[in-house]
């Protein structure tokens, strides 16, 4: 969903690891086109949506290097459903043409707002991260 917290909760890690760490990380796994190492994901609070492409962020959990994936969010003003979904779509190509393998997909969900674009898209975006 739109502004349910998936680049806070990117930005929160990405903050918590090294710079140094993110070169690294950048430098083995990401293309320029996806993001840099030194980028953090813009945050705000608006009903429009902040995130408007996909990007990748080399972040650490744990001991554990990561890249994680921000997307736009159903519900955005600015980019429709099918348009999120073709996005996703084309970053998991990508990401397979990378040999990267997917390990988990973390969808944020506001409780407040239950009947919503993404609820009935969550199903979809699961299928198709693991099925392809």
């Amino acid at each position: 969903e739109c502004g349910d917290g998936k680049s806070s909760l990117i930005k929160h890690f990405s903050d918590a690891t090294p710079p140094e760490t993110k070169q690294d990380i950048f430098q083995h796994h990401v293309s320029d086109q996806l993001g840099s190492s030194s980028a953090t994901p813009e945050c705000g609070s608006g009903a429009g949506g902040v995130t408007k492409e996909p990007r990748v962020y080399p972040v650490v959990i744990g001991e554990r290097h990561c890249l994680l994936y921000d997307t736009p969010g159903f519900g955005d003003k600015d980019v429709s459903p099918e348009q999120i979904m073709a996005k996703i779509h084309n970053l998991l190509d990508f990401a397979k043409a990378k040999g990267r393998d997917l390990h988990g997909v973390m969808i944020c969900k506001t409780m407040v707002n239950r009947q919503t674009v993404g609820s009935r898209l969550a199903g979809d975006l699961t299928k198709l991260a693991f099925e392809g």
